[in-house]
């Protein structure tokens, strides 16, 4: 992931600035990392067992990534995006 690429180039004082929301740390990007690596191996797994995209998303990813999902991506689109993007 590209994500996980800018982790090997930043420093620990690093301060990122998103595209959206407030000035982050190296920390901070390490959360993202983490969430989109856990999020798409759900989906994957998921996706893999058979199960289509009605019925991931009605599973849901888990209370874990629930805060996750109060931004401007909610959590059914982002399991769409996830979904789709393994369908190609």
């Amino acid at each position: 992931m590209n994500v996980g690429k800018v982790l090997q180039m930043i420093q620990s004082d690093t301060k990122v600035i998103p595209g959206h929301g407030s000035l982050a740390t190296k920390d901070d990007v390490e959360d993202f990392h983490a969430m989109l690596s856990a999020t798409t191996a759900i989906v994957e797994k998921a996706r893999a067992a058979g199960k289509s995209l009605e019925e991931i998303k009605a599973q849901g990813l888990g209370s874990k990534w629930q805060s996750w999902g109060s931004g401007f991506i909610n959590e059914a689109r982002w399991i769409e995006t996830i979904y789709n993007s393994y369908a190609k």
